[in-house]
């Protein structure tokens, strides 16, 4: 999709309140507003209704030509999190990558990402550099993976 001049591109979910709902799908958007949609999250169908839907993620996003689809995770400090969101960008912006497996990009990241050896570093809320860091609930290992806490080595005289 083009947008005309002094307008761009955003996904747009429109509201739901029964299953299967419409995945988002691109509009033109003049430049300094935004859209009046929310953003794709899920939604809670009335009383009675079917379970809410997953959070969007890159397999029920459709991007426009031009750009790719990838899943963010916003750092997060205290509960309740926001859950990760999937978003379209244009090709030649961040993040200029696709992540690992169990990595998000992360325009903010954390500067003291937990590991095996730290599982809980404390830590400023200054963000980093923007990169790929191990998704919510995961650690990295020494061979710079990102595994489950409970998948790192166990340490010796330790249980």
């Amino acid at each position: 999709m083009r947008c005309p001049p002094g307008s761009h591109c955003e996904m747009v979910a429109q509201p739901c309140h029964r299953q299967p709902c419409p995945p988002p799908s691109p509009q033109c958007i003049n430049n300094g507003q935004h859209s009046t949609a929310p953003p794709p999250r899920p939604t809670t169908p009335p009383p009675g209704g079917e379970a809410p839907l997953p959070p969007p993620n890159c397999d029920n996003i459709q991007c426009p030509p031009g750009f790719l689809c990838q899943v963010i995770s916003i750092p997060c400090q205290k509960p309740p999190c926001p859950p990760p969101t999937a978003q379209c960008f244009r090709e030649q912006e961040n993040p200029p990558v696709v992540c690992p497996i169990n990595e998000s990009w992360r325009n903010c990241s954390s500067k003291c990402e937990p590991t095996c050896d730290n599982k809980n570093p404390r830590c400023s809320k200054e963000c980093g550099e923007p990169k790929c860091q191990c998704d919510r609930g995961l650690v990295r290992n020494r061979s710079g993976k990102c595994v489950r806490p409970s998948d790192c080595p166990r340490r010796h005289g330790r249980k």
